[in-house]
């Protein structure tokens, strides 16, 4: 049906895969966003096709083979928003999809399935894990940054772009105070912590000159801990 839709710009799709009947979406050469397609589908189509494509959700499986998905993914260099959808449970950090992308503006890690859409997510109580600083601070346009689960240390302020503006952590696992790290982030205006688990002491705390362009706070479910300033 859509191989039809040559004008088509904008296509958000859901659907279950199936096996030897990949979407085709290579004949979309005006698309500019792509929201709710499977890697493996992806792989099936010459995306080189895409030109215009900004941004991409995209589903991943537990089997991806990284240096696949990387590769696929970085020829897109008008690709400024990426979301990544993790559907199947599994150990890797989703950091190591992300090396390195950095023409992104926007990013959203997402662990296991977003918005509760499957009943296998859990956090993982493997090693540490941490998003490698080589990859972060090479992201020098990221302006917008959501990560979501399995992720249990955070960069330190200078790996952070320095243009990041709306940070969200979203139900990551620490045994430290983050604030420390966020309050030195110099043009962060929104700061979105959602069910932060395992912190040591159970207390947030800002400094007096911390998070000077802060404009919007939101706290969410963070287990009774409490808040100085």
């Amino acid at each position: 049906m859509m191989q039809n839709m040559e004008n088509l710009q904008h296509l958000f799709i859901s659907y279950e895969r199936q096996d030897g009947k990949p979407l085709r979406i290579d004949n979309l050469r005006n698309l500019q966003t792509l929201s709710g397609i499977w890697f493996s589908d992806w792989q099936q189509n010459d995306t080189s096709k895409l030109p215009n494509l900004h941004k991409l959700k995209i589903n991943v499986g537990f089997d991806l083979e990284v240096s696949q998905f990387s590769n696929s993914i970085a020829k897109h260099v008008n690709l400024r928003s990426l979301y990544l959808n993790q559907y199947e449970r599994d150990d890797r950090d989703i950091s190591d999809l992300l090396d390195p992308f950095p023409q992104l503006e926007t990013s959203s890690y997402t662990f296991s399935l977003y918005h509760s859409l499957s009943s296998h997510y859990s956090f993982l109580d493997s090693d540490p894990r941490s998003i490698p600083s080589f990859v972060m601070n090479s992201w020098l346009h990221l302006s917008k940054l959501h990560m979501k689960g399995n992720i249990k240390q955070l960069p330190r302020a200078h790996e952070f772009s320095p243009n990041l503006t709306q940070l969200t952590l979203d139900r990551i696992i620490l045994d430290y105070d983050p604030m420390a790290i966020l309050e030195k982030l110099p043009k962060l205006l929104i700061l979105r912590l959602r069910m932060i688990s395992k912190l040591r002491q159970g207390v947030l705390q800002v400094s007096a000159n911390g998070f000077p362009q802060l404009k919007i706070l939101q706290l969410a479910s963070l287990d009774q801990m409490k808040m100085k300033m």
